[in-house]
């Protein structure tokens, strides 16, 4: 479920950021019903999985793990995050003036 609400979400946003005209309501749902599932899921883990690891894992199955998944910075926590939403921000801010400029009501095309 999870894997099909992500792929809703991915075709609305790619829509939406291709100038396909839909309610906004089917982007919000579709957002919220991958949130829903989303949240289902790392309970999930955090409930089930990650105890009967702590549980069953050793040391060294610990170390295996850490060794095989390639380190990488995390995407939304990571070294230069205030910047990119710096960046983001200016972007929503220019976009919003340029709207308001040619006359437009602030989200709408």
């Amino acid at each position: 479920m999870l894997a099909t609400a992500g792929d809703e979400l991915l075709t609305r946003i790619n829509e939406a950021g291709g100038d396909v005209v839909m309610p906004r309501a089917a982007l919000e749902a579709a957002t919220a019903t991958y949130l829903a599932y989303y949240r289902q899921h790392l309970s999930t883990e955090e409930r089930d999985v990650m105890p009967r690891a702590a549980q069953v894992l050793t040391e060294q199955d610990w170390a295996a793990v850490d060794t095989s998944v390639p380190a990488s910075p995390d995407p939304l926590f990571g070294g230069n995050v205030l910047d990119r939403f710096e960046t983001l921000r200016r972007q929503i801010g220019l976009d919003a003036q340029v709207s308001i400029d040619q006359g437009s009501p602030r989200g709408t095309p």
